[in-house]
């Protein structure tokens, strides 16, 4: 039938070449329901729940390592800086795990990749050597010792989430 699924039904193989991406019809998946939520990106059909589980779960790495870098410095304000890379880290991603080569995808990537090191790169020199921006301060002074902890949580994991939703197709 052309469409072989592997244990988990994330991926699947399809056996005719597509040019770029685009959604299968039910045919191919024979999965009605499925169909909506599946690209067929030349040969590879990916799910956008699992590009968002793949998306959202290096989000958290990246983040939890940016939380535990913050925690040293007690400066959170180094979540800003990587608002943009983080976008750019999805793009990167998504782009990876479809095998969506086509010159529009990899444009799109590149545009948000040069826009987030842009970003980035504005919010370091205006903000690299300066104390912590007053939000975080405010935040750090109400919550005292919880501060670690409830940092984890509303500001990192919240701006994590909301570059994964941010993202979806």
């Amino acid at each position: 039938d052309g469409v072989q699924h592997n244990v988990h039904g994330f991926i699947s193989s399809h056996n005719r070449k597509a040019e770029g991406c685009r959604l299968a019809s039910m045919l191919e998946v024979r999965q009605p329901l499925r169909a909506f939520f599946r690209y067929d990106c030349g040969g590879t059909l990916v799910s956008h729940a699992f590009l968002f589980f793949c998306n959202l779960s290096l989000l958290g790495v990246a983040l939890l390592t940016l939380w535990a870098l913050s925690l040293g410095l007690r400066n959170s304000s180094i979540i800003d800086i990587f608002w943009g890379l983080g976008f750019a880290l999805v793009s990167w991603t998504s782009l990876a795990l479809t095998m969506n080569a086509s010159a529009k995808s990899i444009l799109l990537t590149l545009m948000v990749s040069l826009w987030g090191i842009r970003l980035a790169g504005y919010l370091a020199w205006r903000n690299v050597g300066k104390p912590e921006d007053y939000r975080y301060a405010a935040m750090r002074q109400k919550h005292g010792r919880k501060f670690p902890f409830i940092s984890l949580f509303t500001v990192f994991g919240l701006q994590g989430l909301l570059t994964a939703v941010i993202s979806l197709p």
